[in-house]
């Protein structure tokens, strides 16, 4: 992946990236997004990874780790904030509810003016909102 100073970084944060179909199809999305645009990193808000993060190892994307526990936590948002300031991004796109609200917030806190969510049918289950 070119290290393009003026492509626009795109964050994409997930709630691991762990081994999924949804997280290979983001994966494909933004390893094949033009770099002389954007230049894709990724933020994973829990520690499981597999292969597919060490595709985006070998192609010098950044991956940070931010790990944090079920329910909402306005440290998170706080935190994800640092890192979209840290990382001047300029798009976020978040995937699945979790990492929907906490970058709807921290985007908002940052000025980030361009988001594109994705959300799955079945990503919606569970106790982990309560």
């Amino acid at each position: 992946m070119s290290n393009n100073n003026d492509a626009r970084p795109v964050l994409y944060i997930m709630d691991t990236l762990g081994l999924s179909g949804r997280t290979k199809g983001i994966i494909d999305l933004a390893l094949h997004l033009d770099p002389s645009r954007y230049r894709p990193i990724f933020c994973s808000l829990g520690e499981e990874s597999s292969e597919l993060a060490e595709r985006l190892r070998e192609r010098s994307v950044p991956i940070e780790v931010l790990p944090l526990s079920d329910g909402l936590r306005a440290d998170g948002v706080w935190k994800l904030a640092g890192l979209i300031r840290r990382h001047k991004i300029k798009v976020v796109h978040p995937v699945n509810p979790r990492p929907l609200l906490y970058a709807g917030l921290a985007a908002r806190l940052t000025g980030v003016r361009s988001a594109v969510g994705s959300l799955r049918a079945f990503a919606c289950p569970s106790k982990r909102f309560r």
